[in-house]
């Protein structure tokens, strides 16, 4: 999976390999996050049965 968080533009963007193939970019707003440009932080992914964010 790979996650690119656009603070500037106060959106995640996450997209994934899957069966050697890239998958449709879902896109979620980041609403009232804590994100600031420029600070390290560490996300946690949650496995769910389907392919989605």
């Amino acid at each position: 999976m790979q996650m690119d968080p656009r603070v500037l533009e106060k959106r995640f963007i996450f997209n994934s390999f899957y069966n050697g193939h890239w998958q449709i970019e879902e896109t979620i707003p980041m609403i009232g996050g804590p994100f600031i440009a420029d600070v390290y932080y560490t996300v946690d992914f949650v496995p769910t049965r389907f392919h989605s964010v």
